[in-house]
């Protein structure tokens, strides 16, 4: 029998998938325990640290006898001596069964911090998250390729499911209208280009529009968050992996909940503990059904053992707000108040370029920023933190089509104290994604944050790099004035 180069073709291709197969099914099988580990305390009275192996057997069979069948194992890291150190982390079957013992045999800690404390044989045991989580993109090339494999494999097992859920959904699937939706792809883009937001007025777009950009929108918020810059890497322990009990996330006009979403698959990855409450903040007021639905799709999701906690989703309301108008504005009186109370984290994702003629007049100096509501809402998240020394401040998130507005942006809210950072996001993109991270000065130092970077030159040469970023991304601003202004001339 001759053998054709087509045979020799679909035999490689049936190993690569049999090899892609094999390695998302073991990722799977961690998957399902991930969040379920737990960082435990108070071992030293079950034996000899001295003997390891003693002592691992005895916490082991008390663990086993109180928990059942929910809990696994547990681990005891050794010193250089080969003694045991006197805590270890336990493993649960899955985050669900580690939720429902520690719901029954676990109370809130005494000191007020994440975790939990457990009466075991007479001995108090504190259980809290595993040291180390949140930093999973430094350290070799070959880590951050597993880094990144698994966080695909992840995002890829999770949006399959969510976009199926939706589908179903008679506020999603049953009106999506993809022809319609096709004409208005025209529409964005002369948005961009032109920086007059579209109408989303159609049902049926707006449900096409959920459907065709939840990857793509999710994704790369989803990415930027587990960014390996050492900034992002602060923000995300800060609102993932610290003590915080809640965190409230806004999503400036978020559409259907894109961010929130992300930020959700985020915090689930992580295995954090922290409850997240979200926000949509649109013009629209037609976008209320379809974040109600992909709200609906996302609680249905999280009661999914390897996808994350039941409870780590709180809500996500849904709010109008415009952003081109000041901060002041009546239009803006749910988003003034919100501010100015508790949210933690702003995204603003796909959103400024489409208002850019609301923002700033074509030809305006960089220096002077922009408007609408940006000069009100840094200046109040501002005084927030100078009012509450112990806050760390909010944290802002920008993401577009294009960067050119971002050295506008960075100049508004310099003049109120906060940094710029241009975090690389975690995967690689076809078409580079540059996001924009406004931070609080205190923000990092508030937690101790100690640069990741090897030494100064490091810090300085990432310095610049921004800064040229920045200079570019002037160039494009400028040649956009110009063609804004033939447009405008050619309209007159």
């Amino acid at each position: 029998t001759t053998c054709t180069a087509s045979d020799v073709s679909d035999v490689v291709s049936n190993q690569q998938e049999l090899r892609t197969s094999r390695s998302r099914q073991r990722w799977v099988n961690e998957l399902q325990r991930a969040g379920a580990r737990f960082h435990v305390a108070g071992l030293d009275l079950f034996g000899d640290r001295g003997d390891p192996e003693g002592l691992r057997k005895s916490v082991r069979s008390k663990l086993a006898l109180l928990f059942g069948d929910a809990f696994l194992d547990i681990d005891l890291p050794l010193d250089s001596s080969g003694s045991a150190r006197g805590f270890g982390f336990v493993t649960f079957a899955n985050r669900s069964v580690a939720e429902q013992a520690f719901d029954t045999f676990g109370r809130q800690r005494a000191d007020g911090l994440k975790g939990f404390d457990v009466l075991v044989c007479d001995t108090n045991l504190i259980f809290g998250p595993p040291f180390g989580q949140g930093r999973p993109v430094k350290g070799s090339q070959k880590g951050l390729t597993r880094q990144r494999r698994n966080t695909s494999y992840f995002f890829e097992e999770v949006m399959q499911a969510l976009r199926v859920e939706l589908q179903e959904d008679l506020r999603i699937g049953q009106i999506a209208d993809a022809e319609a939706y096709d004409q208005f792809t025209g529409a964005l883009t002369e948005a961009v280009r032109e920086g007059r937001p579209p109408s989303f007025g159609d049902e049926g777009v707006r449900a096409q529009y959920t459907l065709a950009r939840l990857s793509s929108r999710v994704g790369h918020i989803y990415d930027t968050l587990l960014s390996a810059n050492p900034v992002a890497q602060t923000l995300r322990e800060e609102l993932f992996l610290s003590s915080k009990e809640e965190l409230r996330v806004a999503s400036v006009a978020g559409g259907p909940g894109f961010d929130v979403v992300a930020v959700v698959m985020a915090a689930a990855y992580l295995g954090s503990l922290t409850r997240i409450s979200g926000t949509v903040f649109e013009n629209e007021a037609g976008w209320n059904t379809s974040v109600a639905a992909v709200e609906t799709s996302l609680l249905k999701q999280l009661h999914c053992s390897f996808v994350g906690s039941p409870w780590l989703c709180r809500q996500i309301d849904f709010d109008m707000c415009d952003v081109g108008l000041p901060l002041s504005h009546p239009r803006n009186s749910h988003l003034l108040s919100a501010a100015a109370q508790h949210i933690d984290f702003f995204v603003f994702g796909y959103v400024v370029h489409e208002v850019e003629a609301q923002l700033r007049s074509p030809g305006t100096p960089v220096a002077e920023g922009v408007g609408g509501v940006f000069p009100e809402l840094f200046r109040l998240c501002a005084e927030r933190q100078v009012s509450d020394p112990s806050s760390t401040g909010c944290a802002f998130l920008f993401l577009d089509a294009t960067t050119r507005l971002w050295p506008a942006l960075v100049a508004t809210a310099s003049l109120y104290g906060y940094e710029c950072h241009l975090p690389r996001m975690l995967h690689g993109q076809g078409k580079p994604l540059e996001p924009l991270l406004l931070v609080a000065p205190r923000y990092h130092k508030a937690r101790g944050f100690q640069p990741e970077w090897k030494d100064i030159e490091a810090i300085e040469s990432e310095t610049q790099r921004v800064n040229e970023r920045l200079q570019k991304f002037e160039v494009y601003l400028r040649a956009s004035d110009r063609a804004r202004e033939r447009i405008e001339r050619a309209k007159k």
